[in-house]
């Protein structure tokens, strides 16, 4: 049930953030205007590379303060804390001092942006530059609480952030402010931030000293888990921002702004999922320490048809409906540009949802290299599959490359079953917690999205939000379904009595908190 709790916690902190965002990017994009919008995009963008430097100290931080939280020796996390904040201040000022100096190279040779902008972009990578190191250190910080299972902080902390960052960015855009006074009030809601993650985790922890220092035992022992998620996390954050490096060389920023707008809207769709798988984590940790192989197994199937069928329940309407969605939310003209690859996206977000359980499990019981490969042929399908088909297909060829990186991830995923679980789980299984879910998903998707396109219908959002609730009914009868056929009789039985089990202790422990549970001290 903890793992339960940590998951809700984790999805109503970004809902929240969700809902935020929904309200403040097309006020943003209509004060900065579609132009600077995607320079802003773009300059992001940038930041990538720089990632591969921080070796995953965050994470790392993570597990080392809490094992040591674990083994019952807390005076002895504060070396890893205190390192991992120096080494991110060092990177986050190293990386802010490259950008300042390589900012004139980055907007007049890299990107294709206009020449009278070429002074506005050199100053707003400063700014971009500088938010970016401040969130370094705070990633160190934040990982205290974190490392102690306490999501409500973390999730509370990461909340007030995104509002914080939303409400003064459009605040100072409304008050007459420029690109560069946006990037400006960013950075200080950074500052303010990093504030409040030190601030805590001095509270969480009193007994121990924050204040940046070097060990080097504790920075090795940091390095060591992190090298290969190091690896994995900086593939994946260059196949993430790949396609906008490839549009901002062949096409305008105006382009770069649509494709961020539904970018942008698919990843918040597709972290709702996310987060939730977030929290196996440390699970399959636990799991692996107890040894028990078939629950291991077990958990990761059920983990895994589960997370797959619920984000096709949140990717599927999107891909049907992502039209008549961005033509309330931003207007007739961000449609018509940007819903084809707002399609293409969606349907690469439900393909490469199959692999999140597994992402975790690999994660979690240290198999780091098979969590590299799959980001390094994810990396691969973006790269190739947007420089081959922008050319071609514009916006929508940048999205058909992330779909293609998608692919290359469950093939990998499929090797590291067949290696890991060698005769352990049938093929039959596979076919119905694995694959099933998220072909039965995109194809009846498909199906449903040629549908919507073959009637002539006018939408608003009641009408959208109806059209919504009935392609998630279809999606999970088609689903649930497929998926019921192909288990085994055996199968069916424990998936039932487990979700049950799992009802009734949800149930047991909403009642509890309510006050409704009767006391048994007069048993006694």
């Amino acid at each position: 049930m903890r793992t339960v709790t940590n998951a809700g916690w984790n999805v109503g902190a970004l809902a929240v953030s969700m809902a935020v965002l929904f309200v403040a990017t097309p006020i943003t994009v209509r004060l900065l205007g579609t132009d600077r919008y995607g320079l802003w995009a773009l300059l992001t963008a940038v930041l990538a590379p720089l990632t591969v430097a921080n070796l995953g100290v965050g994470q790392a931080t993570v597990k080392l303060v809490a094992e040591e939280i674990g083994a019952g020796r807390p005076d002895q996390a504060g070396p890893y804390i205190r390192t991992s904040a120096l080494y991110s201040i060092a990177i986050g000022l190293g990386g802010w001092l490259v950008l300042v100096l390589l900012s004139g190279t980055i907007v007049e040779r890299v990107f294709r942006i206009a020449p009278q902008d070429y002074g506005l972009a050199a100053r707003c990578v400063v700014w971009v530059g500088a938010t970016w190191a401040l969130s370094q250190a705070a990633s160190v910080y934040a990982a205290v609480p974190a490392a102690l299972q306490r999501y409500s902080l973390v999730s509370a902390g990461s909340t007030a952030n995104v509002v914080a960052t939303a409400v003064v960015g459009v605040t100072v855009l409304s008050l007459g402010g420029d690109l560069v006074a946006f990037l400006q009030s960013q950075a200080a809601v950074q500052a303010l931030a990093l504030a409040f993650w030190v601030t805590l985790a001095r509270r969480l922890m009193p007994s121990l000293s924050v204040v940046p220092g070097w060990h080097t035992s504790a920075f090795r022992r940091t390095l060591d888990f992190g090298i290969w998620q190091t690896i994995s996390n900086g593939l994946g954050i260059v196949a993430g921002q790949a396609d906008k490096y490839v549009l901002g060389v062949m096409l305008p920023t105006a382009a770069v702004g649509l494709y961020n707008i539904a970018q942008t809207l698919q990843v918040r769709a597709y972290l709702l999922v996310w987060k939730m798988a977030e929290v196996l984590f440390p699970a399959f940790s636990h799991m692996q320490g107890e040894g028990d192989r078939t629950r291991e197994s077990r958990a990761l199937l059920r983990a895994t048809w589960l997370l797959s069928t619920l984000s096709v329940l949140v990717l599927g309407p999107l891909v049907v409906w992502a039209h008549d969605f961005l033509r309330l939310w931003m207007g007739a003209d961000v449609a018509a540009g940007a819903s084809g690859v707002l399609r293409v996206l969606a349907l690469a977000g439900v393909i490469g949802s199959s692999v999140n359980a597994s992402y975790f499990y690999l994660l979690g019981t240290g198999r780091t290299r098979w969590v590299a490969a799959m980001s390094l042929v994810n990396t691969i399908g973006v790269v190739c599959g947007s420089i081959a088909l922008v050319p071609r297909l514009g916006l929508a060829g940048a999205g058909w490359g992330v779909l293609a990186g998608s692919l290359a991830q469950v093939v990998v995923t499929t090797v590291a079953w067949s290696r890991i679980f060698r005769g352990e789980v049938s093929l039959r299984s596979q076919l119905a917690t694995f694959y099933g879910p998220v072909v039965v998903g995109a194809l009846v998707a498909e199906a449903l999205t040629q549908l919507r396109l073959a009637v002539v219908l006018e939408v608003g959002w009641a009408r959208l939000l109806a059209g919504v609730a009935a392609s998630d009914i279809v999606l999970a009868v088609c689903v649930v379904g497929s998926s019921w056929l192909l288990l085994s009789r055996d199968q069916r039985q424990e998936d039932v009595a487990w979700a049950t089990s799992l009802l009734r202790s949800a149930l047991a422990r909403l009642t509890r908190r309510s006050g409704k549970a009767p006391s048994n001290r007069g048993l006694r």
